[in-house]
Parts: structure tokens; sequence; C-alpha cells
């Protein structure tokens, strides 16, 4: 957050523990304190899955810089939100998130801000990834999915 412009927030979508936030959220907090960036952090907890889409819709760019992930469903989501997405490498989410999106080295903190402010100051950039994004992502949908399993079972004689 340091690395770009002062009018751009950070909201993160976590979870409280049962106990209150996670020690994870109070380091996040407490290094945001120490670096002068708190009122542009907001940490949203207990988010529903009807609330998500406001979220993915409402934010200028998406990024997942997980090291770990089993897919990246929230990239999928908000690709399908016309949403750019900036990810890590290394992993599945360049799966998720095809060609149009940005994949960053993990921890590559320069080169994150410098994709984020990229993308903000190019509407064009802006409306070709998530156009291109939203078309890459109809291939996780639900009706795609049916259709491509029920392809596999046929050539499979299932």
């Amino acid at each position: 957050m340091s690395l770009l412009p002062d009018d751009i927030h950070l909201v993160l979508v976590g979870k409280e523990s049962k106990h209150g936030k996670t020690t994870y959220q109070k380091e996040i907090e407490h290094y945001a304190s120490a670096q002068s960036l708190s009122h542009r952090l907001h940490i949203l907890n207990h988010v529903s899955n009807h609330e998500l889409p406001m979220l993915y819709q409402g934010a200028s760019v998406f990024t997942f810089m997980s090291t770990y992930e089993g897919f990246g469903i929230p990239i999928v989501e908000a690709l399908l939100s016309h949403v750019p997405v900036i990810a890590a490498t290394g992993s599945c989410l360049e799966e998720a998130g095809g060609p149009h999106s940005i994949y960053i080295p993990p921890y590559s903190w320069t080169q994150l801000a410098e994709a984020v402010k990229k993308i903000i100051a190019s509407p064009l950039l802006h409306k070709q990834m998530a156009d291109n994004g939203w078309k890459y992502a109809q291939q996780f949908s639900d009706r795609q999915l049916s259709v491509n399993l029920q392809r596999i079972y046929n050539e499979n004689g299932i």
C-alpha cells in the first residue's frame, strides 16, 4: 500500500475466529498502523456470499497473491464481476485467471504496485482485461461445467 497513491484503498475480506480477530488480522492491522496506512485499510469479516458480488463490482482491481490454493475461485468470481485480476505466479491461479490477467511472483510488492497503477491509469487496459476476463471465466459457469462433464462421460462410455 505504501507504494500506491494515497487515494487507493485496500479492502480485505476475512473472518474472525470464535475468539475475535485472528492473529494474522492483528498483524496486518499493526503493520498498517505502524506505516500510517490504517485510514486506507478496510478489513471486512463475515461477508456473506450474497454480499461478495457487491464488493467485487465496487473494486477497480482484484489482487490475489496467495501462494497456495486449490483452484482460485475468488479469481473467477472477480472475473465474472468484470474486474481485472492480478494474481501470484506459481500455482493454479494462472489457470483460474486465464491469459488476460496479470501474474506477479509472490512477495514482489513493487511489481504488484506497478501493475495496479498501470490498470488504474489506463481505462482502455482496464476495459480489455475486464471484458476478456469475463469471457474467459464463462468456461467455469455451472452450465459449461455440466456440458463438459457430460462430454467426458460420453467420450468414455460412462
